[in-house]
């Protein structure tokens, strides 16, 4: 066995960019498999079987995993977010946070945020690193005046867990991006952070371009909800999070502009 797969051991296995169980052991067999004992988590079985290929496989991704951890906590990155209309989060406290091709898909009523995804996208819910796109968010807000707004903050391990999260340095939408070539590697999350027109205001843990993006594929769990924040006491969210377990903050400041709001 290559020494280094001992590191897997103690760590998670993943299903479909789904933690599944922890790696207790791992043997090599005599013909050329691996087999991996799981406990704990969602797993069904004791052990799975995998060949040289898929462990080189698995090993890489938990390599990408480690790094994609160490930017974040290098950049002091401990939440990213998602704003949604209030109207929503009755049915996002059931069903999660899910994509537009997963809303229709599943029958589940929304009220959209973004009508025209531009950049064809529909399997992907948009967030911000550490802030909203506060461009994108007032623009919003101004159209619909009279509409209730939430910002959700998520825990970043999301993009831990999901590889196939994809990362923009700008917004996905503005034709800069390839429909083929997601931007998925830990580079591509690196390049949000760049320095070059980097506003010295602004802290470590925000994006370079107020605009930047992160998409999620398909839809994002509850587990990985920290709170809900909003713009002044709203009756119907106090009551929701109360009942679903999750931090309310009726003074959030995720409502407000960056400070380097004239460079932009």
């Amino acid at each position: 066995m290559i020494n280094n797969y001992n590191e897997l051991i103690g760590t998670t296995y993943y299903l479909s960019n789904t933690p599944y169980a922890i790696i207790e052991n791992i043997m090599a067999m005599n013909n050329g498999y691996y087999r991996l004992f799981l406990k704990g988590g969602s797993c069904i079985s004791k052990y799975i079987d995998l060949t040289s290929n898929d462990m080189i496989l698995l090993y890489n991704e938990y390599l990408t995993r480690q790094k994609r951890r160490i930017i974040l906590k290098e950049r002091g990155v401990v939440k990213i977010v998602h704003f949604t209309k209030v109207d929503n989060l009755e049915s996002i406290f059931e069903y999660g946070i899910r994509s537009v091709e997963q809303l229709d898909l599943l029958s589940i009523n929304y009220l959209n945020s973004d009508l025209y995804r531009l950049d064809g996208k529909l399997n992907g819910i948009s967030t911000s690193i550490s802030f909203p796109n506060y461009k994108m968010f007032y623009k919003k807000r101004m159209e619909s005046p009279n509409t209730k707004w939430a910002v959700i903050t998520i825990k970043p391990k999301i993009i831990i867990d999901k590889l196939d999260s994809e990362f923009y340095a700008s917004n996905a939408a503005n034709g800069m991006y390839s429909l083929i070539d997601a931007p998925t590697s830990n580079d591509d999350l690196l390049g949000m952070f760049c320095e070059e027109n980097r506003d010295p205001l602004i802290p470590n843990s925000y994006t370079t371009d107020p605009q930047a993006e992160v998409l999620i594929n398909n839809s994002i769990a509850n587990n990985y909800f920290l709170s809900v924040e909003t713009k002044g006491n709203i009756s119907k969210v106090k009551s929701l999070t109360r009942d679903a377990h999750i931090d309310y903050n009726a003074n959030s400041q995720l409502f407000n502009a960056r400070k380097d709001y004239k460079r932009w």
